[in-house]
Protein backbone atom coordinates (compact mmCIF):
# COMPACT_ATOMS: atom_id res chain seq x y z
CA UNK A 1 0.00 0.00 0.00
CA UNK A 2 1.46 3.40 -0.94
CA UNK A 3 2.33 5.96 1.71
CA UNK A 4 -0.53 8.41 2.27
CA UNK A 5 0.41 12.05 1.82
CA UNK A 6 -0.78 14.55 4.42
CA UNK A 7 -2.66 17.44 2.88
CA UNK A 8 -1.68 21.05 3.38
CA UNK A 9 -4.80 21.85 5.44
CA UNK A 10 -4.29 18.83 7.71
CA UNK A 11 -0.61 19.73 8.19
CA UNK A 12 -1.58 23.27 9.23
CA UNK A 13 -4.11 21.92 11.76
CA UNK A 14 -1.54 19.49 13.13
CA UNK A 15 0.97 22.32 13.54
CA UNK A 16 -1.49 24.59 15.35
CA UNK A 17 -2.44 21.69 17.62
CA UNK A 18 1.23 20.95 18.32
CA UNK A 19 1.85 24.61 19.18
CA UNK A 20 -1.18 24.72 21.49
CA UNK A 21 -0.02 21.57 23.28
CA UNK A 22 3.48 23.00 23.71
CA UNK A 23 2.01 26.10 25.38
CA UNK A 24 -0.15 23.94 27.68
CA UNK A 25 2.93 21.90 28.66
CA UNK A 26 5.02 25.04 29.22
CA UNK A 27 2.30 26.47 31.45
CA UNK A 28 2.32 23.37 33.61
CA UNK A 29 6.14 23.41 33.74
CA UNK A 30 6.15 27.00 35.01
CA UNK A 31 3.32 26.39 37.49
CA UNK A 32 0.77 28.63 35.75
CA UNK A 33 -1.78 26.83 33.62
CA UNK A 34 -2.68 28.39 30.29
CA UNK A 35 -5.68 28.00 28.05
CA UNK A 36 -6.21 28.60 24.38
CA UNK A 37 -9.06 30.84 23.33
CA UNK A 38 -10.35 31.44 19.81
CA UNK A 39 -10.45 35.04 18.62
CA UNK A 40 -10.74 37.00 15.41
CA UNK A 41 -9.66 40.31 13.99
CA UNK A 42 -12.04 41.01 11.16
CA UNK A 43 -11.97 37.94 8.97
CA UNK A 44 -8.69 36.66 10.42
CA UNK A 45 -9.17 33.89 12.97
CA UNK A 46 -6.44 33.12 15.50
CA UNK A 47 -5.95 31.71 18.98
CA UNK A 48 -4.85 33.58 22.08
CA UNK A 49 -2.77 31.84 24.71
CA UNK A 50 -3.70 33.16 28.18
CA UNK A 51 -3.12 32.25 31.80
CA UNK A 52 -6.16 30.68 33.43
CA UNK A 53 -5.89 32.93 36.49
CA UNK A 54 -5.55 36.14 34.44
CA UNK A 55 -7.73 36.44 31.38
CA UNK A 56 -6.65 39.97 30.42
CA UNK A 57 -2.98 39.20 29.83
CA UNK A 58 -2.08 37.39 26.62
CA UNK A 59 0.99 35.14 26.57
CA UNK A 60 1.17 34.64 22.79
CA UNK A 61 -1.05 34.14 19.76
CA UNK A 62 -1.23 31.35 17.19
CA UNK A 63 -2.00 32.51 13.66
CA UNK A 64 -2.09 30.80 10.33
CA UNK A 65 0.59 31.37 7.72
CA UNK A 66 0.17 31.68 3.98
CA UNK A 67 3.45 30.04 2.98
CA UNK A 68 4.10 27.92 6.07
CA UNK A 69 2.07 25.87 8.55
CA UNK A 70 1.47 28.45 11.29
CA UNK A 71 2.95 31.46 12.99
CA UNK A 72 3.41 32.36 16.62
CA UNK A 73 3.11 36.01 17.59
CA UNK A 74 5.16 36.94 20.64
CA UNK A 75 6.28 39.91 22.66
CA UNK A 76 9.67 41.61 22.55
CA UNK A 77 11.12 40.09 25.73
CA UNK A 78 10.31 36.52 24.69
CA UNK A 79 11.63 37.16 21.18
CA UNK A 80 14.96 38.38 22.60
CA UNK A 81 15.35 35.04 24.39
CA UNK A 82 14.25 32.97 21.37
CA UNK A 83 16.36 34.85 18.82
CA UNK A 84 19.65 32.97 19.45
CA UNK A 85 17.84 29.66 18.78
CA UNK A 86 16.48 30.71 15.36
CA UNK A 87 18.03 29.02 12.32
CA UNK A 88 19.38 31.15 9.48
CA UNK A 89 16.41 30.29 7.26
CA UNK A 90 13.79 31.25 9.87
CA UNK A 91 10.95 33.42 8.69
CA UNK A 92 10.47 36.24 11.21
CA UNK A 93 8.17 39.19 10.72
CA UNK A 94 7.83 42.51 12.56
CA UNK A 95 4.13 42.71 13.50
CA UNK A 96 4.30 45.67 15.89
CA UNK A 97 2.51 47.99 13.40
CA UNK A 98 -0.63 45.82 13.64
CA UNK A 99 -1.16 47.00 17.25
CA UNK A 100 -2.35 43.70 18.66
CA UNK A 101 0.09 43.72 21.56
CA UNK A 102 2.80 41.70 19.88
CA UNK A 103 6.04 42.74 18.25
CA UNK A 104 7.26 39.63 16.38
CA UNK A 105 5.88 36.71 14.41
CA UNK A 106 7.85 33.51 13.86
CA UNK A 107 6.58 31.21 11.12
CA UNK A 108 6.64 27.49 11.86
CA UNK A 109 7.29 25.08 8.98
CA UNK A 110 6.20 21.74 10.47
CA UNK A 111 4.36 20.30 13.48
CA UNK A 112 7.59 18.70 14.71
CA UNK A 113 9.69 21.89 14.60
CA UNK A 114 12.04 22.16 17.59
CA UNK A 115 11.33 25.90 17.68
CA UNK A 116 7.81 25.30 18.99
CA UNK A 117 9.00 24.14 22.42
CA UNK A 118 11.63 26.88 22.73
CA UNK A 119 9.14 29.60 21.81
CA UNK A 120 6.44 28.26 24.14
CA UNK A 121 8.82 27.98 27.10
CA UNK A 122 10.15 31.51 26.69
CA UNK A 123 6.74 33.08 26.05
CA UNK A 124 5.27 31.53 29.19
CA UNK A 125 8.34 32.36 31.30
CA UNK A 126 8.38 36.04 30.34
CA UNK A 127 4.60 36.36 30.46
CA UNK A 128 4.66 35.00 34.00
CA UNK A 129 7.20 37.67 34.98
CA UNK A 130 4.98 40.36 33.43
CA UNK A 131 1.96 38.92 35.24
CA UNK A 132 3.72 39.03 38.61
CA UNK A 133 4.59 42.71 38.04
CA UNK A 134 1.00 43.45 37.04
CA UNK A 135 -0.42 41.74 40.13
CA UNK A 136 2.02 43.62 42.39
CA UNK A 137 1.06 46.91 40.76
CA UNK A 138 -2.65 46.14 41.20
CA UNK A 139 -2.08 45.43 44.89
CA UNK A 140 -0.19 48.71 45.29
CA UNK A 141 -3.06 50.56 43.57
CA UNK A 142 -5.61 48.92 45.88
CA UNK A 143 -3.54 49.83 48.96
CA UNK A 144 -3.21 53.39 47.69
CA UNK A 145 -7.02 53.65 47.28
CA UNK A 146 -7.55 52.43 50.86
CA UNK A 147 -5.12 55.03 52.20
CA UNK A 148 -6.80 57.71 50.08
CA UNK A 149 -10.24 56.82 51.49
CA UNK A 150 -8.86 56.93 55.05
CA UNK A 151 -7.34 60.38 54.45
CA UNK A 152 -10.61 61.64 52.97
CA UNK A 153 -12.52 60.36 56.01
CA UNK A 154 -10.16 62.12 58.45
CA UNK A 155 -10.34 65.32 56.43
CA UNK A 156 -14.16 65.18 56.34
CA UNK A 157 -14.24 64.92 60.15
CA UNK A 158 -12.12 68.05 60.56
CA UNK A 159 -14.15 70.23 58.20
CA UNK A 160 -16.25 72.92 59.75
CA UNK A 161 -19.75 73.84 58.68
CA UNK A 162 -20.24 77.62 58.60
CA UNK A 163 -23.92 77.28 59.55
CA UNK A 164 -23.03 75.59 62.82
CA UNK A 165 -20.65 78.34 63.98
Amino acid sequence: MPEQKIGKRALKKMTKSSIAQAFMDAGLTHGDEVHIEDASAGSVKYQNVKFIREKNQVVAAIYGSINHCASIWLKEDAFSAVRPHLPDDAVVEDVAPFRRGFQWSIHIKSPSSPLIGVIAENCVQFAKQRLEKTLARRQEDADREVRKAERAKVKAETRRNWKEL
